[in-house]
C-alpha cells in the first residue's frame, strides 16, 4: 500500500517541526511541497511564516510573504500577523 503525501499531511508536519523550533525544517518541507509539485496554499504558507516567526527568524517570514503572489497564495490575516510578530521580536 503505497500512501503519497499531500498538503495537508505537509502543513500538519511543518506545523510539528514549528513547535519544535525547527524553522529551517519546515521551511525544507515548504519547498518539498513545490518540488512535487503539490500547490501550496494558504494554510502552508501561513505554517511556514509561523514557525519563522517562533524562532525569530523575521527575514524568512518577510521573504515567504514577498513570495506568496509567485506562489498564487493570498496570505490570510493571521500570515500577515505571524510575519509582524517575527518583526517585532526580531
Amino acid at each position: 500500500l503505497g500512501l503519497r503525501a499531500d498538503v495537508v499531511s505537509y502543513s500538519t508536519t511543518m506545523s510539528a517541526v514549528a513547535r519544535a523550533r525547527r524553522w529551517s525544517h519546515a521551511l525544507s518541507m515548504m519547498s518539498e511541497v513545490q518540488e512535487r509539485s503539490l500547490r501550496i496554499d494558504v494554510v502552508t504558507l501561513g505554517t511556514a511564516v509561523h514557525a519563522c516567526e517562533r524562532c525569530e527568524q523575521w527575514a524568512h517570514a518577510v521573504a515567504i510573504l514577498a513570495a506568496a503572489q509567485h506562489l498564487g497564495v493570498t496570505p490570510s490575516l493571521i500570515c500577515y500577523s505571524a510575519a509582524m510578530s517575527a518583526c517585532e521580536k526580531g
